[in-house]
């Protein structure tokens, strides 16, 4: 504080005191009398400030840092102050605005740099929170949480080996911090490092065996590893250290439900659920496990929760039109569409000519590879294409919700079978192509969409799909002739020797043309992919390859589906990860129709 006269610096001294030794009360009530004898002071200001702050009194302590900051504007203290006192308010541009005029007037000033990032940080501006969080980690490299922000920025920005360095700068300044292993080993796990990412996760349990975030995240990996024995066991230790955690109890049932132990599952989504009813997750999981066990009518209700993050569900200029929900439809337009994969279109574009029936006019909305197959749905339906301009209508149905919509029931399944149908010249050319080959010909998918930018879904493929090595004693079956339908990276497969299998997807431009060609064979074999929808929308024998935590739609215990109920067989895996006796049942099943072919 300046000198201006002995006692009003002195004065100044004991409010510090007593402000620094927390009696805030008093300092408060000096600082104030100062104030009144000298308003002009800048640290008199910055320090009553700083005290509101303390005591949660934002707005005034903002007025006290901006007066400051008026009076010595050379001062970067004020203006950093204040930019921190604004974001505790919520004014995130007025904030960083501040910040930056401190570092104008101080360029080494880490705490300013610091407090930029994570303003900018809570704007959305990623990349340059990160390079001032950088160089506030430059300016102060011994500041643990400077490098920890910056790691779970990093982090944001998926530059998971970058953040996991920043973390371990931070572990290296703090080494008994749980918390700062538990981001280490999540930067680790996302950045392929699985080992160190589980020695860290170990590591913070140690050292604090009552903090449940590791257990999580160890059990996440144990079960992307396989190794669900491990991830129960973690996710069972988490619940009896704090049975009130939500997402544990989750988690735990989602290994119950790869293991097929699906009414245990449910009982762990429905104490999730309990104890936070908000939990769209575990309302989702639930969702699926009860259509699994064909308990379709809560099973709808439950899988309508996958909805409630959408942003969709807001206002927006894309969403303009509600939902429909079951009302009358008459003379009104719905708009059905496409929420998710091709073989989701395949099977629930189905409920179009429902809709229609019940007096709507339906426009349906697919993925440009569907439009011309959609079109040959039944009924007066209008199908457009992604990205096509929409027209006018009164409501929207995602085509996943149809079932809950039409109170679908397993005996009530609608259009079971042929909804579909193909082009009759295209069918004729495929049959003239394919009029040399020999026996029965059967159509082979034996790989999905690895979709690795979907860590959930990357993880489910690498369970439903075979190689095409697997396949090497069917392919020795007399009198077969084996049509490829495979699309993508496994398509590169070389068949196992003694297989011949003629390969013309290059020339399929569309599911119109793929469907085409299916029709012209005599049975389809499928790993769970599209393929099964397209060959049942068809009318066609398909046999579909269905892992142990086969999906929700094909039920439990049940070698036939009500979707397809004429067409479909199911061929399940009766243990995680081994196909062999799915294969061996296909090939003894599959040489019998040979041989009465």
């Amino acid at each position: 504080m300046p000198s201006t006269n002995s006692s009003l610096e002195s004065l100044f001294s004991q409010a510090v005191s007593l402000h620094g030794a927390g009696e805030l009360e008093a300092a408060e009530a000096l600082y104030r009398s100062l104030l009144i004898q000298a308003p002009e002071q800048a640290p008199i200001h910055i320090n009553l400030g700083m005290l509101l702050q303390r005591t949660s009194r934002g707005e005034e302590a903002a007025g006290h840092f901006r007066e400051a900051a008026r009076l010595r504007p050379d001062l970067p203290e004020p203006h950093n102050n204040l930019g921190v006192a604004l974001q505790a308010l919520g004014h995130l541009d007025e904030a960083a605005l501040f910040f930056r005029k401190a570092i104008t007037l101080k360029p080494d000033m880490a705490e300013a740099h610091r407090n930029l990032g994570i303003a900018l940080k809570a704007m959305g501006e990623l990349d340059e929170a990160a390079g001032s969080l950088m160089q506030a980690a430059v300016l102060r490299p011994g500041h643990g949480e400077t490098w920890s922000e910056l790691g779970r920025t990093l982090y944001e920005l998926k530059q998971y080996a970058e953040a996991a360095d920043s973390y371990g700068r931070a572990l290296e300044l703090n080494p008994q911090s749980p918390e700062i292993l538990n981001d280490l080993g999540a930067a680790l796990d996302d950045a392929g490092r699985k080992d160190d990412a589980i020695t860290a996760f170990r590591k913070a349990i140690a050292l604090r065996p009552d903090f449940p975030n590791p257990y999580n995240n160890l059990g996440n990996i144990f079960e992307e590893l396989g190794r669900l024995d491990d991830a129960e066991a973690v996710f069972r230790q988490a619940a009896a250290l704090n049975p009130h955690l939500a997402e544990v109890h989750s988690n735990l049932g989602n290994i119950l439900m790869e293991r097929r132990q699906i009414d245990e599952a449910v009982d762990c989504y429905r104490r999730a659920i309990a104890l936070k009813p908000d939990f769209f997750e575990a309302h989702v999981h639930l969702g699926m496990a009860l259509l699994t066990l064909g308990q379709f009518e809560e099973g709808w209700r439950e899988w309508e929760w996958r909805w409630i993050t959408r942003d969709w569900l807001k206002p927006s200029p894309e969403f303009r039109r509600p939902l429909a929900m079951g009302e009358r439809l008459d003379g009104k337009t719905v708009l059905l569409f496409a929420e998710q994969g091709f073989g989701d279109v395949l099977q629930f574009g189905r409920y179009a000519s429902l809709l229609a029936e019940r007096g709507a006019k339906v426009v349906m909305k697919v993925y440009p590879a569907l439009l011309r197959l959609m079109r040959s749905l039944p009924g007066p339906v209008q199908v457009i294409a992604e990205g096509e301009p929409e027209p006018p209508h009164d409501l929207r149905l995602p085509m996943m919700s149809a079932p809950f919509v039409f109170s679908t029931r397993p005996d009530s399944v609608p259009a079971a079978d042929r909804y579909l149908t193909t082009d009759p010249k295209a069918v004729r050319q495929w049959q003239q192509r394919l009029a040399e080959l020999p026996g029965l010909k059967v159509g082979l998918v034996w790989a999905g969409d690895p979709r690795p930018h979907d860590h959930g879904a990357h993880l489910v493929d690498k369970r439903r799909s075979l190689a095409l090595e697997q396949f090497r004693e069917l392919g020795t079956i007399p009198g077969i002739s084996w049509v490829s339908l495979q699309k993508g990276d496994p398509a590169r497969q070389p068949p196992p020797d003694g297989m011949k299998l003629l390969d013309v997807m290059d020339d399929m431009t569309d599911f119109a043309d793929t469907a085409a060609l299916v029709a012209c064979l005599d049975l389809v074999i499928t790993a769970d992919t599209a393929m099964a929808h397209l060959a049942g929308a068809l009318g066609k024998p398909v046999w579909v390859l269905s892992r142990f935590d086969g999906c929700w739609r094909w039920m439990e215990d049940r070698s036939d589906s009500p979707w397809y109920p004429e067409s479909l067989r199911l061929f399940r895996q009766p243990a995680p990860g081994d196909w062999r006796p799915a294969l061996a049942q296909i090939l003894q099943s599959l040489t019998l129709l040979s041989e009465r072919s």
